[in-house]
């Protein structure tokens, strides 16, 4: 370390590899170097250290890693790629979709259907039963009416839907369908009933009452329909009739039993009626009418009976007041 010959080394061991360092250094004799130079323990450690941190050159490494990728690609990939393919064929699978719809096209949408204001009664149906049908045979997810309340004043009303992208359609077209009077696709009839225009009122009741009490009856929707808007040719109005095929027989036969009775109240006419009505009250017989008695040319009450009894009680009332008189 001391000497010239070992600066000499070092600097000259720093020009060159670490091999040819230890190489050089193991030539000097034992006693003119108390300790390895310093430069050999240098190069001997910090090489290495460089040569680790860095990534393998040459065509060893890139054919190690051409290796690991043909054992990848044979097994499906990496073990972090398998089980996130994994973890999406599980979500596919839990996610709802169509009978029959490829995965590709099972896309969640979102759209709204302009419904015309005055055919919002034929979606809703008796009780809900209508719009709750389309939903289940489309397969969409909601079907929701938007701002229901203002159906009175616009003329027409949104309606919201949402599901895969197929469903959506299927549920547009069963929506074309209701505007044109068809329901066959959930099952339902629909028919109608032509109406003479001075019976509307008759059918109608006192707001809508008698109407309503048909449309509970029967389980049948009922709707009164004069207007051109609805449907109405050349004045004539009518009923409309949606349900199921029983429900709607039995509601258009009360209907015209109701149209063809004399009377405005619909339970004269409901199924079993005249069976379970009590019969009405029977009046009374008139007592004939109360006669003058008849009277003699004396004036005196004629013939027997009452007459004759009060004619003698009065004789002797007055032969009992004369003879007191007397005395």
């Amino acid at each position: 370390r001391r000497g010239g010959r070992n600066r000499q080394l070092v600097g000259w061991e720093s020009r060159c590899s670490p091999l040819a360092a230890v190489r050089c250094s193991m030539e000097y004799p034992q006693g003119e170097m108390s300790a390895p130079p310093m430069g050999v323990d240098f190069l001997l450690s910090q090489p290495q250290a460089r040569e680790r941190s860095r990534s393998p050159r040459g065509t060893g490494g890139q054919a190690l890693a051409d290796a690991f990728g043909a054992v990848f690609s044979a097994a499906g990939g990496p073990p972090q790629q398998q089980q996130q393919q994994q973890q999406q064929q599980q979500q596919q699978q839990l996610l709802p979709f169509a009978p029959g719809v490829p995965a590709e096209q099972d896309q969640q949408v979102s759209t709204e259907y302009a419904l015309p204001s005055n055919k919002l009664g034929q979606l809703l149906g008796f009780k809900g039963l209508t719009i709750q049908r389309i939903k289940e045979a489309s397969g969409v997810n909601r079907l929701h009416i938007l701002d229901k309340d203002r159906a009175k004043y616009q003329a027409s009303v949104s309606i919201q839907v949402t599901g895969a992208s197929a469903c959506v359609s299927h549920c547009t077209r069963m929506l074309d369908a209701l505007l044109a009077g068809d329901q066959t696709e959930i099952g339902h009839l629909t028919t109608y009933l032509n109406v003479d225009p001075p019976l509307i009122g008759k059918l109608m009741g006192y707001r809508g009452q008698t109407v309503k009490e048909m449309t509970e009856a029967t389980g049948c929707y009922i709707e009164i329909q004069q207007h051109q808007d609805q449907g109405v040719e050349n004045g004539q109005p009518r009923l409309f009739f949606a349900g199921t095929p029983d429900r709607v027989d039995a509601a258009v036969q009360l209907a015209e039993r109701f149209i063809a009775s004399p009377g405005s109240r619909l339970d004269a006419v409901m199924p079993g009626a005249g069976s379970s009505a009590a019969p009405p009250p029977q009046r009374a017989a008139a007592l004939p009418p109360l006669q003058a008695p008849q009277r003699n040319q004396s004036g005196q009450p004629a013939g027997g009976g009452l007459g004759a009894v009060a004619q003698a009680l009065l004789s002797a009332m007055n032969s009992s007041g004369g003879g007191g008189g007397g005395g």
